[in-house]
């Protein structure tokens, strides 16, 4: 698995930094709700399908912020995070897997068989009797080297670069709160 290291802006380090050395406790707690507000605006911002594509979700909903000393790290263990991120030319090897055939009507299919046998193929799905016939419409799929070539897709460098002003605003909020509370 790649790791993805990217760095915040100098301003924003050097901000959290002076904050910590007179308010430890209200800087770590600004350095966490930063840490949300710039995983809050990757995912808003690029990971609903604009920029990077969804299809099952995981990237979207893998981030997390995890609080260390002076600060907070926000994170993934998604295995093809830095691959979107900076791009991936190479090989791959697929396992073997099921896959689902598209039910397409055939030339001499007439509506009502093609209805009948899309209909038939839901049962068997749905009974649990997954078979692998051409009229279940799944196929397996025998494990397989591939050739990728991943475009670049720069959605965590673009979020540090257009999301630290807003961090750097919540960040100076929960310090704030956290001193006028006096926690």
């Amino acid at each position: 698995m790649a790791e993805l290291t990217v760095n915040i802006s100098p301003k924003l380090r050097d901000l959290i930094r002076n904050a910590a050395e007179r308010l430890p406790s209200a800087a770590q707690y600004g350095a966490v709700q930063a840490a949300y507000s710039l995983r809050a605006f990757m995912v808003d911002q690029y990971l609903s399908g604009t920029r990077v594509k969804v299809q099952t979700g995981k990237l979207r909903s893998g981030w997390f912020v995890a609080p260390i000393p002076g600060g907070a790290v926000v994170g993934t263990a998604t295995e093809y995070a830095a691959a979107l991120e900076f791009g991936f030319n190479g090989t791959v090897n697929v396992p073997e897997h099921q896959r689902r055939t598209s039910a397409r009507r055939g030339g001499s299919e007439t509506k009502a068989a093609f209805k009948e046998r899309k209909t038939a193929m839901r049962d068997r799905q749905y009974a649990g009797r997954l078979t692998k016939d051409k009229a279940s419409g799944y196929a397996t799929v025998r494990a397989h080297a591939m050739r990728m070539n991943v475009r670049p897709r720069f959605y965590v460098r673009d979020t540090v670069r257009f999301g630290n002003a807003q961090a750097m605003r919540v960040f100076r909020a929960a310090v704030a709160e956290r001193v006028g509370s006096g926690n």
